[in-house]
């Protein structure tokens, strides 16, 4: 007899007083056609060779994930008239569970799922929490649900940060160019930082659209904000966005890489950019403040790729005077890398 035919006997026997007159393995091969565990918000077990069938297909792994639960408007609401309706759970865990949620809709910008079961709620520490999380999840599709009322954008405009800025400042993070011109006509103004938070979006075109709109009013804050520029993934297009923009010169490069190399670890590739760019504009000296401090820079972050690129393609190193230079510095450490040069 084969083992199917085996376990099918066993069944018949096991099956003498079950509800569901079905092997064990016949259920088992219907319920996996289901989906998998974390599908199901709860799974009764209506007999005990039901319950046998689901804990040999899903073990111990039988709790429906969060994921799950948003993967529909539907879903989600019925999951949550269930929370709500659930007398056992205390306020914690009820509110716990509903956070874990709402954190996934924010992290995956499910517009469709916050439109159908949060949007509702007008209690305005709710709402700004809302935006809060748009900002820090860098939800775009749902801060734009968000700010069609107006009233939330001036809420928004009216709470300030611990920096001193409104939350609104901090919204291009989460905005498109349209949105931002949209938050302009409701009164919201921009400053500097948010040109920095602009430049933590995958693309450029907020921080593009801002360029025109924002105040730059001190040589600190402009060098700031085109080092980050230029240390965005798409620097390229962030260099022609600021040299179309008249926003900085290309001697600016001078003042801007060795910080950039210094204190924000530049890639390789953007030196070699930058330093292109540089060259075929002006002539520099190899022994002038520019290439001391760029190559000083990359001797204190021992980054050896930029110095051999440097060395190789752009003018020699003399590694000798450096070598005094750091001793003299007292700093042994850099001695020892530069050795490794000679």
């Amino acid at each position: 007899m084969t083992p199917v035919a085996n376990e099918y006997e066993a069944n018949v026997v096991n099956n003498s007083n079950s509800t569901i007159p079905l092997p064990i393995h016949i259920l088992r091969h219907c319920l996996s056609f289901l989906g998998s565990s974390d599908n199901y918000y709860f799974l009764a077990a209506v007999c005990k060779d039901f319950k046998t069938a689901v804990e040999q297909l899903y073990g111990e792994n039988r709790n429906t994930s969060a994921e799950s639960i948003i993967a529909t408007v539907s879903t989600c609401n019925h999951v949550l008239v269930l929370l709500y309706e659930d007398t056992d759970l205390i306020e914690e865990e009820r509110a716990t569970y509903i956070w874990k949620f709402l954190l996934l809709v924010f992290e995956n910008d499910r517009k469709d799922i916050f439109e159908g079961s949060f949007i509702s709620f007008t209690e305005s520490v709710i709402i700004l929490k809302f935006m809060q999380l748009a900002i820090e999840y860098r939800s775009t599709e749902v801060m734009r649900l968000i700010i069609k009322d107006e009233e939330n954008v001036q809420l928004m405009n009216a709470h300030f940060l611990e920096n001193d800025h409104s939350l609104a400042v901090c919204a291009p993070i989460a905005c498109d160019g349209s949105m931002i011109k949209q938050l302009i006509e409701y009164g919201v103004e921009f400053y500097g930082d948010s040109l920095f938070y602009a430049l933590k979006r995958d693309d450029l075109d907020t921080f593009e659209y801002l360029l025109d709109e924002v105040e730059v009013y001190n040589e600190v804050e402009r060098y700031t904000i085109i080092s980050e520029a230029l240390l965005h993934q798409k620097y390229r297009d962030a260099f022609q966005i600021l040299m179309t923009n008249r926003f900085f010169h290309i001697t600016d490069l001078e003042t801007v890489l060795p910080v950039q190399i210094g204190q924000l670890h530049a890639s390789l590739d953007l030196v070699q950019f930058a330093l292109e760019k540089l060259m075929n504009e002006i002539e520099v000296d190899p022994i002038d403040d520019f290439f001391h401090n760029l190559i000083v820079s990359c001797i204190s972050e021992k980054r050896m790729d930029i110095l051999t690129y440097i060395n190789t393609d752009v003018r020699e190193i003399d590694v000798e005077y450096y070598i005094i230079y750091f001793e003299a510095k007292g700093d042994g450490e850099s001695v020892e890398f530069l050795n490794g040069m000679l």
